[in-house]
């Protein structure tokens, strides 16, 4: 298990939690690809209206 702080993860909180790491370092430095590998077949972004890409 892994400790973080105050809180010991369970191995799959661990492995949720390297997930999102290498999701939000895809994003960080533009390695598009890494990211979108990562994303379910059939998912659906959605933008707010107001947000820079909003109506895109």
């Amino acid at each position: 298990m892994m400790e973080t702080g105050t809180k010991t993860l369970t191995p799959t909180e661990s492995t949720n939690r390297r997930t999102v790491a290498e999701i939000y370092s895809s994003l960080a430095t533009g390695n598009m690809e890494a990211f979108a590998e990562r994303l379910a077949p059939d998912i659906k972004w959605t933008v707010v209206a107001g947000a820079e890409t909003g109506g895109t």
